[in-house]
């Protein structure tokens, strides 16, 4: 038999769980952003997207890739080689041949691939990363401002988790797994499901 257990959020709305096995007590609830605060999340973002995608401009610029062996041999010719590309802030593992050389894939596919330099790929593709950047941190800014606009909140109360111990839903509440709700301005609060 299963057993249905729900939680009435404070807007009228319900959210329904079935489980055949486990009894819920307790569930972590997350409500609606106020506009302005979830605006504001979008625009801090905004500028952490555009200062990163400055830094990785400059040092694509710079054209500066260091290279060093992974230390192992892949068969036939080829050798793995672990590029530490410092200008994307993170390794960057790519395949080349003992010349330096690796595939790239022009658009649109299926074209035949083209044998570039790795350093020039990988700054090409950190130039890429930090256009991509840009449009990500234009589009937030344009989401926040319509968000401002509208002055409504964001998002409607649902569940993030169910539980069986009071204790477990305030700690996960509090917890890491929903900070980048918190970061965005909605309430995390632990609640009581409703009586059978």
């Amino acid at each position: 038999m299963s057993r249905k257990t729900t939680v009435t959020h404070p807007d009228g709305t319900v959210s329904t769980r079935t489980s055949q096995t486990r009894t819920y007590t307790h569930a972590v609830a997350i409500g609606p952003a106020p506009a302005e605060a979830y605006a504001a999340n979008l625009i801090r973002s905004a500028e952490r997207a555009e200062a990163a995608a400055q830094t990785i401009r400059a040092a694509a610029d710079a054209g500066k890739v260091t290279i060093r062996s992974r230390g192992f041999r892949s068969t036939g010719s080829a050798t793995a080689l672990d590029y530490v590309a410092k200008l994307v802030g993170s390794d960057v593992y790519t395949w080349c041949n003992a010349g330096g050389m690796t595939d790239t894939y022009p658009q649109p596919y299926p074209a035949p691939s083209v044998l570039v330099p790795v350093g020039a790929y990988l700054v090409d593709t950190a130039r890429e990363n930090a256009e991509q950047r840009d449009a990500d941190a234009h589009k937030a800014r344009a989401r926040a401002l319509a968000i401002r606009a509208a002055g409504v909140p964001v998002g409607q109360w649902e569940i993030g988790r169910w539980s069986s111990r009071e204790d477990l839903a305030r700690k996960c509440a509090a917890g890491s797994d929903f900070a980048h709700c918190r970061e965005a301005g909605h309430p995390v609060v632990a609640v009581e499901v409703d009586p059978c």
